[in-house]
């Protein structure tokens, strides 16, 4: 018989309510930092939106692990940075783009001072790694060092309104500001990775993930005995053999470094990496974008309101009901309306309830007016519960 819990998630709620409001302002404020300075695509020189599918690979490379811990030694750091700095390097070389965004997965549960409490408390933390005055690997590595030790002191705010400064961001640069790359570092030291030689695996297409909005996640295993990659893409920004050179560049970017005397650029290191330069027209420039200026057309449109669907009255009521609001506009985003991120699965269901579908989460809690949300929803076949 299993012994009682003594923490529950009620009491990591009360507590994180009960912080100074002062701290939790400050850490806002990081936030709101980081995000101002994040490309709006980083993967934008290389998204072809009508390619279809996802693709799932993993390397396992037994020496990677002497290698890693090696070079963390050195500089005094956890291997997870040393695998952060890694992944920016490579997703530079891939993109061509210096400012690298990702969602590193970073435990709080010893922070929060809740440790046994029966709830998730990994958190996908938003943060970047400024590549643009072409590092070495060691100072790439320092700073995504700093950027973990940040993410983790200011991880403790209410998680919904980092994803609404995300999508106000893209509000007043005009497009969505899209940060969907997952990073997460996993200890399985007691474990056998049961090869003792590299070996690239090809996994069944993850079905369930490439529907959950995501580009790309990297899940590095740490083994007794070695070091696996596995590396979930969508075919929107990786095909099958840039999944594999991914992969096996990371790979060689990081043996390059086992000797202490290698210190390559990241320039040098894309270089090794082995991608061509992206083809595609150039993405827009990284950091703060001006917000997009009223011209004629859009003074046209404010002089002469477009008369309102049927989809667009239904997401604005139900968008107003569910978030307390006297009125909403559909030519305003769902955050920028005064719509909550937490409120939206309750919007969805209300929406579901009335026999509307075709919207998401992401839909809506992205830059996108509701006006444009709302082209997205059709009748569905089963009607829920009238109002």
């Amino acid at each position: 018989m299993l012994d009682p819990v003594p923490q529950q998630p009620v009491d990591l709620a009360r507590s994180e309510a009960a912080a100074p409001p002062e701290a939790v302002e400050a850490a806002l404020d990081h936030w709101r930092g980081e995000i101002r300075g994040l490309p709006t695509d980083v993967f934008a020189r290389r998204r072809d939106p009508a390619a279809e599918g996802c693709f799932s690979a993993s390397l396992t490379v037994p020496s990677l692990l002497a290698t890693s811990r090696g070079v963390a030694a050195r500089a005094r750091c956890w291997p997870a940075a040393v695998h952060l700095a890694a992944y920016a390097v490579a997703v530079a070389a891939y993109t061509g783009e210096r400012r690298i965004p990702h969602r590193l997965y970073t435990s709080q549960r010893t922070a929060s001072g809740f440790p046994d409490v029966l709830t998730c408390l990994s958190y996908p933390t938003l943060a970047a790694l400024d590549l643009t005055d072409d590092p070495v690997f060691g100072t790439v590595l320092s700073r995504a060092a700093d950027r973990i030790g940040l993410a983790m002191k200011h991880a403790h705010v209410p998680y919904d309104q980092v994803a609404e400064f995300v999508a106000a961001e893209g509000v007043r640069r005009g497009r969505p500001l899209r940060v969907a790359t997952e990073v997460n570092f996993l200890d399985h030291g007691t474990q056998s990775c049961h090869t003792r030689r590299e070996r690239l695996t090809w996994n069944a297409a993850p079905a369930d993930w490439a529907t959950a909005g995501s580009d790309l996640y990297l899940r590095i295993y740490e083994w007794s005995d070695g070091v696996t990659l596995a590396l979930q893409a969508t075919a929107e920004i990786m095909d099958r053999d840039a999944v594999e050179q991914f992969l096996r560049g990371y790979a060689r970017l990081l043996e390059a470094h086992r000797e202490s005397g290698v210190d390559l650029t990241v320039s040098q290191a894309a270089d090794l990496v082995g991608f061509a330069a992206p083809v595609s027209a150039p993405a827009p420039a990284s950091g703060p974008e001006p917000a997009a200026e009223a011209g004629p057309a859009a003074e046209a449109e404010a002089a002469e309101p477009e008369v309102e669907t049927e989809a667009e009255q239904a997401l604005a009521t139900v968008t107003a009901e569910a978030n307390g609001l006297a009125h909403v506009d559909p030519a305003d985003s769902y955050t920028t309306a005064g719509g909550r991120v937490l409120r939206l699965p309750r919007v969805l269901a209300d929406l579901h309830d009335l026999g509307w579908a075709g919207a998401t989460l992401d839909h809506l809690a992205g830059a996108s007016p509701l006006r444009t949300v709302a082209s997205r929803l059709t009748r569905s076949s089963q009607m829920g519960n009238p109002r």
